[in-house]
């Protein structure tokens, strides 16, 4: 049975797959096509072969080379379900982190370089560092924004039976993710990142307004 019959709620997995291993490109990378097209269709041991042999030809290459490699697979990375079999381990600690590394060297404000940088090493000042070079770079602030919004998000999960942390931190991440709309998101986007803030601002006043009348009420006592 084919895996993606077998897997069908892991349909889009498989389809990232077979889009990059059908794609048109530079015949260097035949091997990576080849390794997603063995993922694909679940041959594992076939499929790290081919990673391997496209990992010591690539990372043998010029920074043009590789950089070429890299502009185009990480926004199919990026936008994909499938980001871990698209960009195993091995792609990311032997050729996308040091050829982000090398480029950024070459160019320092370049968003598309910071944005990728940022994603892959969870480093939120990469991604300012993209808004700041290019305010219109969606990428970087809605990913931005998501991270930013996680803090209320787990501040408050557990309402109405108890408040996780600060909410005074909570409230200031609420102020850096207003800070952070801006009229290049598309404007659903921005509605639902609007929503979300004014939600979280909502319950983090209600806990507030709750724990002040019950510590009123104790002070009576």
């Amino acid at each position: 049975m084919h895996p993606r019959q077998q897997y069908y709620w892991r349909k889009d997995w498989f389809e990232a797959l077979d889009i990059v291993a059908s794609a048109e490109s530079g015949r260097e990378w035949d091997d990576y096509k080849a390794y997603c097209r063995a993922q694909e269709k679940g041959l594992r041991k076939q499929a790290l072969e081919h990673l391997g042999r496209f990992l010591d030809a690539i990372c043998a290459q010029t920074l043009e080379h590789r950089m070429s490699f890299v502009r185009w697979i990480m926004p199919i990375a990026h936008r994909s379900p499938n980001f871990e079999q698209l960009l195993p381990n091995p792609v990311i600690e032997r050729l996308i982190k040091s050829t982000l590394k090398e480029g950024m060297a070459q160019d320092a404000h370049d968003p598309d370089l910071l944005f990728w940088s940022g994603h892959l090493l969870r480093d939120a000042d990469f991604l300012r560092q993209a808004i700041e070079t290019s305010p219109s770079h969606v990428d970087s602030r809605t990913l931005l924004l998501n991270w930013v919004l996680s803090c209320p998000d787990y501040a408050t999960h557990e309402l109405p039976a108890g408040f996780i942390g600060d909410p005074a931190e909570a409230l200031a991440a609420c102020d850096d993710a207003e800070a952070l709309l801006h009229d290049s998101l598309p404007p659903e986007r921005a509605k639902m990142f609007s929503d979300e803030i004014l939600q979280y601002r909502q319950l983090i006043a209600d806990y507030l307004a709750s724990r002040d009348k019950r510590n009123s009420e104790k002070g009576r006592r």
